[in-house]
């Protein structure tokens, strides 16, 4: 597995976004859940922001997303001050919520940390090697 850590904010003070993130992530199929969200910006389906954040709490596994679903619901955050985003190959890997300890079902987790941190933990996938977040 690797692990990448950095700021939220850039030398500029310019916020990191999600979207920012998953632009250097290839185009895939796996199955994105937000398994925990607290943040700033529109929620997807109509919700108000803190009935997504409920739901995304209170649902085994998290919300589930698409690839095309993942990158709409970033490109309409604002700011992120806590997360759990993870992407599995199929929904079955999503009976539980996946933390530091069962991670190694996963594709990927990103993990946002108090408005300042990006932690992001890619698996083993071969697609994987290709991703660089240096430029971000």
């Amino acid at each position: 597995m690797k692990k990448s850590e950095f700021h939220m904010r850039r030398s500029d003070n310019s916020l990191v976004h999600l979207a920012d993130i998953l632009k250097a992530i290839p185009n895939n199929n796996w199955v994105w859940a937000v398994q925990h969200f607290y943040g700033v910006g529109e929620a997807p389906g109509g919700l108000s922001m803190p009935e997504f954040e409920e739901i995304c709490d209170s649902t085994p596994g998290g919300v589930r997303f698409s690839w095309d679903d993942i990158k709409n619901f970033a490109s309409h955050i604002n700011e992120v001050w806590d997360c759990f985003i993870v992407a599995v190959l199929n929904e079955s890997m999503l009976t539980t919520y996946v933390n530091h300890e069962n991670i190694n079902d996963c594709i990927m987790f990103i993990e946002g940390i108090d408005s300042t941190i990006w932690n992001i933990i890619l698996g083993n996938e071969p697609i994987l090697k290709t991703i660089n977040f240096d430029n971000i």
